[in-house]
């Protein structure tokens, strides 16, 4: 190699050299510096982790300070930031070679947690219900009461608790709390649980006449003809007319358009009395139904205790029932008026009453423990309402209706059959 070359191949090695050395001592230097998040929402006592980036990713010292403008809002440590009290407070992280920043504004909140609900009224079926969730923080979810359970037993954010509860065939009402925790707070749901006694009478069986007899005069009609004998074995029916705080606790909801507790329930069809007789029956374990047309007039002439009345237990309507004569105005609580010779009330008046009978007219020969027909179209009502005149509220009176129609003064009260 002659000496002009190696001038010139030695002078190439230095210039490269050179703008290397150069390059590795800019990347050295930090340029800047940034933050994952320039904005952070947390609620009080979470925490969570920045983490800062410093420009370029050669830098020899890439080391950082971090800082908070209020440490009675929000700390910071290693980027971990723990929010401490509601506010607002600045994170400044601080590159150690050049003093570069960056800044993150953390907003602190309290604790949030309520629900859609504070009570739920369970009936004596057993069934589900939900209560909503809003929170912004874990919760867990638990019950008092191994009767009453609920699902899922913990969450975060917003979610829906299902509380499941056991049937309640007894004659005892019982309570649970449910409670909802997260965070500093608490939700309680109060769970009630209802139950249902019926008062039953027993009814002795025995023959009687059936239709229009004496007593009814010249008010008979019809379809009350002819007057025949009817044989029934023992049974009971209930002292009062389903009422609505009954009806509550079997079905959770209340169809009437008069409302009270010991009213009777009214604006119902007889198939809904029959999808309530299904429920209690699965509930209680017993065998609830609708009395028999026969049933419902031979308790109504009160047995065979019969004073052979008129009405249900007097030949003086207004001291026995609630109608359109007397200006009841609406339905009136069970068991206001006198009752018939068996201590039943309200079999005249008040609201029709729905019999298990399909409607048809009566045979002239004698029947023992009738049904009625096997088919038919509507149903067997009795008793007269309170918005219906007297000759409505006749024992022997009869209407009918389509099972698939309510009406407001339309109800009902159950028989058992004796075994």
């Amino acid at each position: 190699m002659n000496n002009m070359n190696f001038l010139k191949t030695g002078a190439i090695t230095l210039a490269l050299c050179a703008a290397v050395v150069t390059s590795c001592k800019q990347d050295k230097d930090v340029t800047g510096v940034r933050l994952t998040k320039t904005t952070l929402t947390l609620v009080v006592d979470a925490n969570e982790t920045l983490r800062a980036i410093v420009a370029p990713a050669s830098a020899a010292n890439r080391a950082v300070a971090w800082s908070s403008s209020d440490n009675a809002v929000a700390t910071v440590a290693d980027g971990v930031v723990t929010a401490v009290s509601v506010g607002t407070a600045t994170i400044t992280v601080t590159t150690k070679d050049g003093g570069k920043t960056a800044a993150c504004a953390v907003t602190v909140v309290a604790h949030a947690l309520t629900v859609d609900k504070t009570t739920i009224v369970a009936t004596i079926v057993a069934g589900t219900y939900t209560v909503a969730v809003t929170s912004n923080v874990a919760w867990t979810a638990a019950s008092d009461a191994a009767w009453c359970t609920v699902t899922p037993a913990s969450g975060s954010g917003n979610d829906t608790v299902t509380v499941t509860v056991n049937g309640n065939p007894g004659a005892t009402a019982r309570n649970a709390t449910v409670t909802i925790a997260g965070g500093t707070l608490s939700q309680q749901v109060a769970v009630t649980q209802a139950t249902i006694d019926i008062d039953m009478v027993f009814v002795a069986g025995g023959t009687f006449t059936m239709g229009c007899t004496g007593e009814q005069g010249s008010d008979c009609e019809s379809n009350e003809n002819p007057a025949h004998n009817v044989t029934l074995s023992d049974f009971h029916i209930g002292k009062y007319e389903v009422t609505q705080v009954q009806w509550i606790a079997v079905m959770g909801s209340n169809p009437s358009y008069f409302t009270g507790d010991n009213l009777p329930v009214g604006y119902v069809s007889w198939n809904d009395v029959q999808a309530f007789i299904t429920a209690l029956n699965t509930a209680t374990g017993k065998n609830y139904r609708l009395p028999t047309e026969a049933e419902w007039e031979y308790a109504a002439r009160g047995g065979a205790q019969s004073g052979g009345y008129k009405y249900s237990g007097s030949n003086t309507v207004d001291d026995v029932a609630w109608y359109g004569g007397s200006i009841a105005g609406s339905a009136h609580a069970v068991g206001t008026k006198a009752p018939n010779e068996l201590g039943i009330y309200d079999m005249s008046g008040n609201v029709y009453e729905c019999c298990s009978d399909w409607y048809g007219d009566y045979p002239s020969e004698a029947q023992t423990n009738p049904t009625g027909p096997s088919t038919g179209s509507s149903r067997m009502i009795r008793g007269g309402g309170w918005n219906y005149y007297a000759s409505n509220c006749r024992v022997a009176f009869r209407i009918n209706s389509a099972p698939s129609i309510s009406y407001s003064i339309l109800g009902f009260r159950l028989a058992r059959s004796s075994n």
